[in-house]
């Protein structure tokens, strides 16, 4: 039984293929560019990102010299922040939008100061910058008729398994780049979507990190060299699920604080009147999943 990995990052995507212990069997990468528009966009072609993560997929299984029939699953990682609209083929209704862009700092900044920053930043973890939902509230001014096409406005994370299941699903690492994402109730912020005329609908549904999104379709298992009816699990935001990895390796309690726990100490240093910067980040996490993978790997060690 072996197990496939897929990063699609910022300039490069790479998959690599595991067995069971851990060992890399395979691997292939493939670099790419953003292109930088002079009015300040920053744009890829997903259908790109789809094809490279195809082939390096595909790649990476030859190279381990395995049995496609013998991959148990494959999951996901990619860069955060960015995102494309879709159609209900889940194939690209235009270029993605990079995380790079700073077209919609016009919408972030109104948005903010229509709620209050440190208010805002209290409930979406970021602060004001030109990101999804900005971006999406840009788009809808710029291009009314794209934004009523969009079956689904999917992050690179979303797409990815969009493309391989069908299906539109993200998990709160991912969701958390989108700045409309309520941290401490880990859903969409419903309000800010009903106030701006966003409907929830064309956002992905939000799961937790290591569930099962589906299986691979026909046509994307031919692409990547895989079998149809593998199975795709929810994944998480690259910088993120690196860090944890790191930090399991390293024998580290934590690298950074879990979303329980970072939304208890924003809340209780606001309850004590404390002056909270609002120029950092807050990155939630698939907490169960990976607090059940330390119990089960801890029992291991203990068997």
């Amino acid at each position: 039984m072996y197990l496939i990995g897929l990063d699609l990052g910022t300039t490069g995507c790479k998959s690599m293929v595991f067995d069971t212990t851990g060992q890399i069997l395979g691997e292939h990468y493939i670099e790419y560019e953003v292109t930088f528009l002079p009015d300040g966009g920053a744009e890829q072609d997903a259908e790109l990102w789809w094809q490279y993560a195809a082939e390096a997929v595909a790649a990476a299984v030859r190279k381990a010299g395995i049995d496609p029939k013998e991959a148990a699953g494959i999951s996901v990682s990619s860069q955060g922040c960015a995102f494309v609209p879709v159609g209900r083929d889940g194939k690209p209704l235009a270029n993605a939008i990079s995380w790079y862009d700073t077209r919609a700092l016009p919408q972030a900044r109104a948005l903010y100061a229509r709620y209050g920053e440190k208010e805002l930043f209290y409930r979406l973890g970021h602060p004001a910058e030109s990101l999804v939902f900005p971006e999406i509230l840009r788009l809808k001014e710029e291009a009314p008729e794209l934004y009523q096409k969009t079956w689904k406005f999917l992050m690179p994370h979303d797409y990815l398994i969009c493309r391989m299941t069908g299906r539109a699903v993200t998990d709160p690492s991912m969701a958390s780049g989108s700045m409309c994402y309520d941290v401490p109730t880990g859903a969409w912020a419903r309000d800010l979507l009903r106030e701006y005329g966003i409907d929830e609908e064309k956002l992905p549904e939000i799961c937790e990190a290591g569930t099962v999104a589906g299986t691979l379709l026909p046509e994307a298992a031919a692409q990547m060299g895989l079998c149809c009816g593998t199975v795709v699990a929810v994944g998480m935001q690259d910088q993120k699920i690196a860090e944890e990895v790191f930090a399991d390796a390293k024998n580290l309690d934590e690298m950074g604080l879990g979303i329980p726990d970072i939304t208890k100490v924003f809340l209780k240093l606001k309850e004590m009147g404390c002056d909270i910067p609002t120029d950092v980040y807050t990155i939630p996490y698939g907490v169960k999943t990976l607090m059940k993978y330390k119990k089960e790997k801890e029992a291991k060690k203990n068997a």
